[in-house]
């Protein structure tokens, strides 16, 4: 990903540095944005990455945290099919109130936190044929038997359905460092 954002044509000021969130190469004060999209529920220690974070920012820098909660599940219809992938969601994602209570006590403050809508895929073939490659990390969590058979079931459901809605939702934080 940071060869393909290198590639791109971007301001001499843009630098781009590579390190683990626990641990950022940058100095203190040094940005005035993070941005996270999708990727809390894969971070282990998610205090000591709050912490560098409000270390990296400006005063008044802003973290920006795109990210599905367990509020927005119901939303993904593949998960009716996917009951192990489910459950590995409801244990990994943060909820709305959880991520805003670790923001605060890592000394942000929440701007505004706003849910929006996406599409999956403009068409049901497409959205099990886009489910079939395990593009989403909860169905790569699952055993190959359930991963499977959620798929065969989701397939024949779609047959059916093929207007099925095919949006979801993420939820976008903006948190103002204190």
């Amino acid at each position: 990903m940071r060869a393909a954002a290198e590639a791109k044509p971007h301001p001499p000021t843009v630098r781009f540095v590579q390190g683990l969130a626990e641990s950022i190469p940058l100095d203190d004060g040094a940005a005035d944005l993070v941005f996270m999209s999708q990727v809390l529920h894969h971070i282990v220690d998610g205090p000591t990455v709050l912490r560098e974070i409000h270390r990296v920012l400006k005063s008044g820098g802003d973290l920006c945290v795109r990210q599905t909660t367990r509020e927005n599940l119901d939303c993904y219809i593949y998960q009716r099919f996917f009951p192990a992938a489910r459950a590995v969601d409801e244990r990994r994602l943060p909820s709305r109130n959880g991520l805003v209570e670790a923001a605060k006590s890592s000394q942000f403050r929440t701007v505004a936190i706003e849910t929006l809508g996406y599409e999956i895929a403009p068409t049901a073939a497409e959205y099990v044929e886009k489910i079939a490659l395990r593009t989403y990390s909860d169905l790569e969590c699952i055993d190959d038997d359930a991963f499977h058979e959620g798929l065969n079931a989701f397939r024949e459901y779609c047959s059916v359905h093929p207007d099925l809605p095919k949006l979801a939702e993420n939820d976008v934080f903006i948190f103002d460092k204190i």
